[in-house]
């Protein structure tokens, strides 16, 4: 194709600066969501800027079984796809190539690829998931923009470029060979090394043991005493039961794992039960010593919402979002705010909250956490079998993964 035909630097500037700026900003994005994606599976991330509510939620999305490719978190083919279509508008950019007409081709290629995973994406978040991450969102557009503002530089046979392009991908130099080899290189290796930061070295074989751990613990029925609180589907191939104090930092962190997991898995159900740390409401042997009850009011207060008008998990969510405030001197008010939240009468919350009919099914409750052996939270046992393991998500998803087998 004659240089000749493609525009000039001159013509190609505008174009030019908005395909840079939207691979720059899609590249920062997707940078950010698998940063937090690997905080999340390793337990030690918060929530995502972009979790507005079960609709447009991030987290859902990042924790998905369709959020990885090969292994790598699809935020990682992101962020390195966009940084090799930015090396390739740069080199445009500065007419560092003597065949610009078929660079012009190569970032087309690029762009084409962006903009058709980003189809993809969206169909399975509109599909499978009904959940939206909002920063992918933005990353669509983008790519929307990088396609367009590619397209402007081509050449007026691209179709032609690309062809010639992919007959000479085996031919010395290999730019479209290299090119494409650059992204799974660039993935792998860049995953290779963030996840390394938070796993620990022996990750492997930690979901290994942990997995065989689970595999032969002896099995537990446990009953459905009191009242239960369920979340998922009614016909699981997977049983989740979680014991949790609702002051247990660990249960916060892991409430929202627990729970996008279960979003994003049509055959999984958890069975939640409070396992309120405290001699107030729990007989346990480790737990003779009373504390000031607001473990246990906290846990009536959850059941409460779920007996009046099933809005249990409304009041689960607050009370975790809000743990690091939440005291003996808050309590009435803070009741207030959950009946306000559930839209439930606020004295009606109260005498169930103080109700012999709660304090009972908490008791059982405990009971059957304490006859397991619990002696911690949270608890989680899948399958009837007692799950442990520092990597909690790649190890329930190794459960999960065993029983679909």
């Amino acid at each position: 194709m004659s240089q000749k035909s493609n525009p000039t630097r001159k013509s190609a500037t505008l174009p030019l600066a908005f395909a840079f700026g939207a691979s720059m900003l899609a590249m920062g994005i997707h940078s950010y969501l698998a940063l937090n994606g690997y905080k999340l599976k390793a337990g030690v991330g918060e929530k995502s800027l972009c979790n507005i509510n079960s609709l447009f939620n991030c987290d859902t999305v990042a924790l998905s079984p369709y959020a990885d490719f090969l292994g790598v978190p699809m935020a990682i083919w992101g962020a390195t796809t966009n940084l090799v279509l930015t090396a390739v508008i740069v080199f445009f950019w500065l007419q560092l190539s003597k065949n610009p007409a078929r660079l012009a081709a190569r970032a087309l290629w690029l762009a084409c690829l962006i903009a058709g995973a980003s189809l993809v994406m969206a169909f399975i978040s509109t599909t499978v998931l009904h959940s939206y991450c909002l920063f992918c969102i933005f990353t669509y557009v983008l790519s929307a923009i990088q396609w367009i503002a590619v397209w402007k530089i081509q050449s007026p046979n691209p179709w032609g470029e690309l062809a010639d392009d992919f007959k000479s991908a085996a031919q010395p130099p290999f730019g479209l060979a290299l090119t494409w080899l650059a992204i799974p290189a660039l993935s792998f290796l860049a995953h290779a090394a963030i996840s390394d930061s938070y796993s620990p070295a022996n990750s492997r074989t930690i979901i290994t043991e942990a997995l065989r751990d689970w595999q032969t613990s002896p099995a537990r029925d446990f009953t459905e005493q009191g009242l239960t609180m369920y979340h998922g589907t009614g016909s699981p191939r997977m049983v989740i039961v979680e014991f949790a104090d609702y002051l247990c930092p660990h249960c916060r962190h892991a409430a929202p794992l627990i729970h996008n997991f279960i979003e994003t898995r049509n055959d999984v159900q958890l069975i939640f039960k409070p396992f309120p740390l405290d001699g107030t409401c729990n007989a346990g042997a480790g737990f003779k010593q009373k504390g000031d009850g607001l473990r246990c009011r906290l846990a009536a207060t959850v059941l409460c919402a779920e007996k009046i008008g099933h809005e249990g998990w409304k009041a689960n969510d607050w009370i975790f979002d809000h743990q690091q405030s939440l005291s003996v001197d808050s309590f009435p008010m803070d009741l207030q705010q959950v009946a306000q939240l559930t839209n439930l009468p606020v004295e009606q919350l109260k005498t169930c909250v103080d109700s012999s009919e709660i304090a009972d099914a908490i008791s059982k409750m405990t009971g059957e956490g304490n006859n397991a052996k619990i002696n911690g939270t949270p608890s989680f046992f899948v399958s009837g079998r007692r799950l442990n393991g520092a990597q909690f998500f790649p190890v329930l998803d190794a459960a999960y993964r065993s029983l679909k087998d």
